[in-house]
């Protein structure tokens, strides 16, 4: 199968969600059905597409050009794209954009004109949280089938841990050796709520804890913000500001990390408890609605707070330090969500989509009558 991976407006060089995601994807579907990967980028993100070694070919797209070349399926990284062929389209659907429209993008009304034509045009759509498989037939009924929900492994894999590197990582950073360590990883993005998790942190003062913080600066003027909040609550000693680390890095600090905190207000599912489960800490997440639905999907038992609170974050920050959980089964399941599996189940669909959608029932193999944890 010829496979065109449309990237052409994909952040590369910042290494966000959906360009980690995507190589991670594109590498698996190469590797599970020995498919011709090729990368439709503009002049402006070649070298970054391109210094990933992800792609058999690069070919530069320019804003509305169509490309001539034959292509069995043409995946849509992002669903704010335009698509560059007339093949049969798969879509990505990077659900958090679907449900932050309102408050991230001020030409509200294009925004969602625009989506609901670019959805209504791709013949498959592919979503990783069942929030989203849920909620937007709802919102757009013509989509109802034409929706897949899949699996969404973890972003980083677990790894052992190193000694050495552990202890290099906290002189690095000035993680201390003698506090509980606080790790929420996220950018520093208004909506994750590093605010109101700081307002907690004073009010936890006199506890012996330390906030480890990662996310690149994606707004300055917020992280900026961020950093003057730290010093005006006086908390320069209790919360460290990592900044963007590597995978290598983030492994690091889940294994020094005694509880992790996640705390943003606008979410497209739990990707973050999935890693935490993962690697066996102890984690607590904002009480939003698609976080709750991934959670039950992975069987996971985690507190939950409200991320408007400073007060319940407080509260839920000291009783999980005091409080083991058991997430045996919920590690199990999420252990099982791989990348060649995901692979599996998006072949599925584009083998489907290449036979020109033949009738049928179409491959639905993971909404929750079929079961989410099924074995492919």
């Amino acid at each position: 199968m010829k496979i065109a991976v449309n990237c052409t407006q994909i952040d590369a060089s910042r290494t966000l969600g959906v360009w980690r995601f995507g190589q991670r994807l594109v590498k698996a579907i190469r590797n599970h059905a020995n498919a011709e990967m090729v990368a439709f980028a503009s002049s402006e993100n070649k070298k970054d597409i391109g210094s990933a070694s992800t792609f058999e070919k690069i070919i530069v797209v320019s804003p509305g050009e169509s490309v001539v070349e034959a292509f069995d399926v043409e995946l849509l990284l992002h669903h704010f794209q335009i698509p560059c062929t007339r093949a049969f389209k798969a879509m990505i659907l990077h659900d958090l954009h679907v449900w932050d429209v309102p408050w991230k993008y001020p030409d509200l009304a294009w925004r969602r004109e625009n989506l609901k034509t670019l959805l209504l045009a791709s013949d498959a759509i592919m979503v990783h949280f069942p929030r989203t498989y849920y909620d937007l037939p709802k919102v757009v009924p013509e989509l109802h089938n034409r929706l897949f929900l899949t699996i969404i492994p973890p972003m980083i894999e677990y790894v052992e841990e190193d000694t050495d590197l552990t202890l290099k990582t906290r002189k690095k950073y000035g993680i201390s050796k003698h506090e509980k360590v606080l790790l929420y990883p996220a950018q520093l993005q208004p909506h994750k709520n590093h605010l109101n998790l700081f307002r907690a942190m004073k009010i936890l003062e006199s506890f012996p804890i330390q906030l480890v913080c990662t996310g690149s600066e994606l707004q300055k003027n917020h992280a900026n913000k961020l950093y003057q909040f730290i010093s005006e609550l006086g908390l320069q000693k209790k919360i460290v500001m990592a900044g963007m680390v590597d995978d290598p890095e983030l492994q690091n600090m889940y294994h020094i990390a005694d509880l992790v905190v996640f705390a943003s207000m606008a979410e497209s599912g739990a990707t973050i408890a999935e890693e935490a489960i993962l690697y066996r800490k102890p984690v607590i997440y904002s009480d939003i609605r698609p976080a709750r639905l991934h959670l039950e999907k992975m069987r996971a038992s985690i507190p939950l707070f409200n991320p408007l609170s400073p007060k319940d974050i407080a509260a839920a920050i000291s009783s999980a330090l005091d409080t083991q959980q058991d997430n045996t089964e919920a590690r199990a399941i999420i252990e099982s969500w791989t990348w060649d599996r995901l692979a599996e189940q998006y072949c599925r669909v584009l083998n489907w989509l290449k036979a020109g959608s033949p009738s049928g029932e179409m491959p639905m193999f993971l909404d929750d009558s079929l079961g989410y944890l099924r074995t492919l």
